[in-house]
């Protein structure tokens, strides 16, 4: 699992379908509910680690907000 932290969610959605992986995001901010447009936000966690074993078609957690 590459280290997403730090990305544009859009890129780091783009790099997680790239290794065959599916991405939930959730919004990390309590003023934003929703996150419609990928490439309006960043990625300040995930789960699982980076660095960590998946197999592939596994979940992605990603919470992001807003830069």
């Amino acid at each position: 699992m590459p280290d997403l932290v730090g990305l544009n969610a859009q890129v780091a959605e783009d790099q997680l379908k790239s290794l065959g992986l599916k991405d939930s995001m959730s919004s990390a901010n309590p003023n934003y509910k929703m996150v419609l447009a990928a490439k309006n936000w960043k990625v300040v966690s995930m789960e699982p680690a980076a660095g960590c074993n998946v197999a592939p078609d596994s979940e992605v957690d990603l919470a992001v907000t807003k830069p």
